[in-house]
């Protein structure tokens, strides 16, 4: 049987922040090095994890250093969007089930310009690392942290909890919200959105509290993948439809034009098959966040305003 973890709530708060400095430190070094898929798909996520943390934080340290590294993550993370979007668009056309199946002579001649298009994405996203200076967020994180734990008191303690549990409702009714099942809802970008933001503040909540894996963690990975399926299939038919549209392609290649739009179409109608699996899937999501949050309420009562969004009209509809 493990021994119970003595730390309190300010230092876990302050090691799951290092954990994810040094995660975005790491994987920032080598996707500036050289362009890894891997490492620009785990900085941005990174640089995600660390956001609501880092507010937090800022109730105890400095708030204007705390913008400046949050606006120097969001660059980052922008800079490398595209290059993130192309990335999943070349491994997408070499998958084995892809549909329609692309000839060898096509995915070669797709395959040069997307890694051309790639290559000079990554460029000028290096490009804007450096002109920001976007590594330096390690030691500017790991000094509020300093500053942070100097300075703990048993009030902040209780209170980091209370704020982390009314970051999670808080998102949990933003969620909600976005209720796919809704005619409402049509755009589903919004709900991919707000589930990532619960997932990572639920994962926050269970590591300040040393809990164990918390049900919401799994419903919500579940739910992140398989609209993370759905938005893929929109990205690579948005690159795809942009390289068929060229002037260059439509005047010298127009048949291969006409093949990019055929394999473009057949991503935007799997995108729309995704659907029905989405709201299978939010079924289970839904019924588990709604039995969370009735606890998480009885707890902890309202939600702190500073961290909390309106109340979204409608909350709590059933539809069939």
């Amino acid at each position: 049987m493990a021994a119970p973890n003595t730390q309190s709530q300010g230092e876990l708060l302050a090691d799951y922040i290092a954990k994810h400095r040094r995660r975005f430190a790491d994987n920032l070094s080598l996707a500036i090095d050289a362009g890894d898929v891997e490492s620009i798909h785990d900085l941005r996520v990174a640089s995600r994890r660390l956001t609501e943390p880092l507010k937090l934080l800022s109730r105890w340290t400095c708030r204007r250093k705390t913008r400046r590294i949050l606006k120097s993550m969001r660059k980052t993370r922008d800079a490398f969007r595209r290059v993130r979007d192309l990335d999943v668009v070349l491994a997408s056309i070499h998958e084995p089930q892809a549909a329609p199946p692309i000839g060898a002579d096509d995915k070669a001649q797709l395959d040069e310009i997307l890694s051309q298009a790639r290559e000079r994405a990554f460029i000028k996203a290096r490009r804007v690392c450096q002109r920001i200076n976007a590594d330096d967020a390690d030691d500017r994180i790991d000094d509020l942290v300093s500053q942070f734990t100097g300075s703990l008191t048993d009030e902040a303690n209780a209170d980091i909890e209370t704020r982390v549990s009314n970051l999670v409702a808080s998102w949990t009714q933003r969620l909600l919200e976005k209720d796919p099942r809704d005619p409402l809802t049509t755009d589903l970008h919004d709900t991919r959105l707000c589930a990532k933001r619960l997932r990572y503040s639920v994962e926050l909540y269970r590591d300040i509290g040393s809990r164990q894996d918390d049900p919401r963690t799994t419903a919500l990975a579940s739910m992140q993948e398989i609209l993370g399926h759905w938005n893929d299939q929109l990205v690579v038919a948005s690159r795809i439809t942009a390289v068929a549209r060229r002037p260059d392609v439509l005047a010298t290649h127009a048949g291969w034009a006409a093949k990019l739009l055929e394999i473009a179409t057949t991503r935007l109608r799997s995108a729309e098959e995704d659907r029905p699996r989405i709201i299978a899937v939010w079924q289970g999501c839904h019924s588990i966040l709604h039995s969370a949050d009735a606890t998480t309420d009885a707890d902890h009562g309202a939600p702190d305003p500073e961290f909390s969004e309106p109340t979204p009209q409608g909350l709590g509809r059933t539809f069939p």
